[in-house]
């Protein structure tokens, strides 16, 4: 935590200055965030819930320093990294009336020149980042990654964070010296006689070698920015301004942040048609990215050194999710169907036994099952006589049903993650893959482009492909979650598998995703991961 705060900006002079700033791993802090911009401070507290970082802040013009109470500070000259003039402010508490000024006029700063806001608030929360002691302890001689997106109802945003290893640099000097001559007896103290070696040749200079290695840290920096349009109103531009936050200046706070805490940061719209949620995802991804970052635990690694500690099956949040022995059943009988399903979160799925009477379902749930770590049984008869549409619709709305009688509050649960699955037998060489990024949110939303209506089949498997989108749509709005299905090819071609394959990398996919999702993160203590506090209303 630190009480005061180094403005550095590229204006000669910059017009804010922060005080009461807090940021603590893993903890909650009293302190505020007031940034001046309330759609802002709504951003920042993403990394309270999300990151697990606490984060406290309270930014004042320079016009509103006679107004802080007890307030010091002094102005230092420090050119570093083209940042111009620092200012270094010093700042005890503000009485209770600025306070409440604050609290009542949340957009007070909304007139300043918010580009030169937003790049102060991003330079001082990288730097206070920086600090964290997991941060500290990332090797400086290894490269560290950490890759998430943020699943919302109409926008997916790709963070990439990744911390560089420190650049070595040789140099190698060579000199050359003369040396003494030696001067020529017979011919007097004027002339002189030039070194000869055994070869007849000159020795008059002399090479010294000088090899310097020094080490470096690099200079983060935003590699990617890619976000606009903020929406897909008005047509040609978006969203110019959200609340009182102006699109245009979100990128200074985003440059700001790179360069102070020294990492690459990588910020893609994979879809978004809703300018507040592009901004919300964005914030939420790098929230969860840098979760990862500092535990060691990329969702595109998770054989890696630190996975098993925190998600693997000895890890405490592994034995703390089935210590909840959580399960769900649901029994129906219509004219069309009779269900019985049933399904434990037990952390195995040798006890998954699944029979619907459709080959391609059977498969589906099997890997889903298998992938997440959860025993599913599935007993269904249904009027497969007439077709397979009853039978595929109430067995996944069935199967989401069970999911949330299981899941219950999801107070305590990691709630999002992504996973990603190969696709089998693809027709040429380019890989093609299938990622579910899910979020447990109690808003239910599926989206995807697995281009079903592009291939001219009819069936996937025996499930006709209809009902398999059908069976995707059921399964995620019963089991009320918010999920992205992205399909990546390399190649142009949008059959370059069969249909079959791309149902069951998806299965895997969506297995694999739902199994971190519902896991315990022990380190939230039960409490529910989200700025709203719960996700029940």
């Amino acid at each position: 935590m630190a009480s005061s705060s180094t403005i550095r900006s590229n204006s000669v002079t910059s017009s804010f200055t922060t005080t009461k700033v807090a940021c603590v791993d893993l903890k909650k802090v009293p302190e505020p965030i007031h940034t001046g911009i309330g759609f802002l401070d709504h951003m920042m507290d993403q990394l309270n819930s999300h990151a697990q970082i606490g984060v406290g802040l309270t930014v004042h013009h320079h016009s509103d320093l006679s107004n802080l109470s007890g307030t010091k500070h002094k102005k230092t000259n420090n050119n570093n990294n083209n940042n111009g003039d620092d200012q270094k402010m010093e700042a005890n508490n503000s009485n209770n009336n600025d306070k409440d000024s604050f609290e009542k006029n949340p957009n007070r700063l909304s007139q300043s020149d918010q580009t030169s806001l937003l790049r102060h608030v991003g330079w001082t929360l990288g730097c206070q980042v920086a600090l964290l002691n997991k941060f500290l302890s990332l090797s400086d001689d290894t490269t560290a990654t950490s890759r998430f997106c943020c699943p919302l109802d109409e926008a997916l945003v790709e963070c990439i964070l990744t911390k560089p290893a420190k650049t070595t640099t040789t140099t190698t000097t060579t000199t050359q010296q003369k040396t003494a001559e030696e001067e020529d007896p017979s011919e007097g103290s004027s002339n002189k006689r030039r070194k000869l070696d055994h070869k007849n040749n000159t020795t008059d200079k002399k090479e010294t070698t000088t090899t310097t290695t020094t080490s470096s840290k690099p200079i983060g920096s935003l590699v990617q920015y890619q976000l606009a349009p903020f929406g897909k109103y008005p047509k040609t531009t978006g969203r110019t301004k959200i609340g009182h936050l102006e699109t245009a200046a979100i990128k200074a706070f985003w440059e700001a942040f790179a360069k102070s805490s020294g990492l690459q940061i990588s910020l893609t719209k994979l879809r978004g048609d809703n300018g507040h949620h592009i901004v919300e995802s964005t914030f939420k991804a790098f929230s969860r990215a840098m979760r990862n970052l500092l535990d060691g635990t990329n969702t595109t690694m998770a054989g890696g050194e630190s996975f098993p500690h925190m998600w693997g099956k000895s890890s405490k949040n592994q034995k703390d999710s089935i210590a909840l022995a959580r399960v769900g059943s649901i029994s129906r009988a219509t004219k069309e169907t009779n269900i019985d399903v049933s399904l434990k979160l037990n952390g195995t799925s040798e006890a998954t036994s699944i029979h619907t009477g459709i080959g391609t379902l059977d498969e589906f749930f099997t890997i889903l099952a298998k992938e997440a770590d959860m025993s599913l049984v599935i007993d269904c008869k249904g009027d497969l006589w007439v077709d397979d549409h009853h039978t595929a619709e109430d067995v996944a709305i069935a199967v989401g049903q069970v999911l949330t009688q299981a899941l219950g509050t999801k107070a305590g649960l990691n709630r999002m993650w992504c996973a990603k699955q190969t696709v089998n037998n693809t027709t040429n060489n380019e890989e093609e893959t299938i990622e579910v990024t899910m979020d447990l949110s109690n808003r239910p939303c599926l989206t995807h482009n697995l281009a079903l209506g592009e291939v001219q089949e009819e069936l996937v498997g025996d499930l006709s492909v209809e009902m398999f989108d059908h069976v995707l749509d059921s399964l995620v709005v019963n089991g009320r979650m918010t999920v992205h299905i992205v399909r990546t090819t390399g190649g142009d071609d949008a059959g370059n598998s069969s249909l079959k394959d791309r149902a069951m990398a998806t299965a895997a996919a969506f297995g694999r995703a739902l199994k971190y999702c519902a896991m315990v993160d022990s380190r939230r203590a039960g409490k529910t991961a989200s700025s709203k506090g719960t996700l029940s209303v």
